[in-house]
C-alpha cells in the first residue's frame, strides 16, 4: 500500500530534476566482488559512505546503486543536508608519515630494489590496489596484483615469513 504524503511534505520535497542533477555527478564507482559469482557484487560510491548497493551482476550492482544514490539525493536535499561532492582532481602530491621502523624498511626495500624510495612506495601501493584503469593508462606498473597474490598462496604458493615483515627478518639476521 502506498503512503500518502503530505501537502507540506510535497512542497518540502526536491524536484526530480535536483535529484537527476545530484545523480549525473561523475561520483567514483567501485565494485566488490564476492568470491564466488553466487556471492554476487557490491557497487559503492566512495563520495558517498552509506550508499551500498548489491546486485548478481556488475550491471544489476550499478542499477541498484542509482535506485540508492536517487533515494539518499532525495532525502538529503529535503532534510538540508549536505549533498557529498565528486572528488574530482588530485595533484599527485602525498605527504605521508610513517613509523621510524616502517620508514627504514621501505628505504631498505627499495634500495634492495635498486630504486627510489618515491619509486618503490608508488610501486608497493599499485600493487595493493591491484590493476585498475587509471594505473594502467599511467604506465605505472603492476608486478603482483592483489587477487593473483591471494590465488597464488591458496595454491600453495609462498609462505609468510611469520609474524614480522619479510624485511624486518632481513634486517635482523644481519645485526
Amino acid at each position: 500500500m502506498a503512503r500518502k504524503r503530505s501537502v507540506a511534505a510535497l512542497k518540502r520535497s526536491p524536484a526530480k530534476r535536483e535529484v537527476d542533477e545530484i545523480v549525473r555527478r561523475p561520483y567514483s564507482i567501485e565494485f566488490a566482488y564476492g568470491v564466488s559469482p553466487d556471492e554476487g557484487v557490491l557497487a559503492y560510491a566512495v563520495e558517498w559512505p552509506d550508499c551500498v548497493a548489491a546486485g548478481r551482476t556488475r550491471e544489476e550492482a550499478l542499477a541498484a546503486l542509482e535506485r540508492t544514490m536517487r533515494d539518499l539525493a532525495a532525502y538529503r536535499a529535503e532534510h538540508g543536508l549536505e549533498i557529498p561532492d565528486p572528488v574530482s582532481t588530485f595533484s599527485g602530491r602525498l605527504v605521508l608519515r610513517l613509523p621510524r621502523g616502517l620508514h627504514r624498511d621501505a628505504v631498505h626495500r627499495a634500495m634492495k630494489e635498486g630504486t627510489s624510495l618515491n619509486g618503490w612506495l608508488m610501486s608497493a601501493i599499485a600493487r595493493e590496489l591491484g590493476p585498475t584503469s587509471e594505473n594502467q593508462a599511467r604506465g605505472t606498473e603492476v608486478r603482483e596484483p592483489k587477487a593473483a597474490y591471494r590465488a597464488g598462496r591458496a595454491s600453495g604458493g609462498p609462505k609468510s615469513l611469520g609474524r614480522r615483515r619479510p624485511s624486518e627478518n632481513l634486517i635482523r639476521r644481519h645485526r
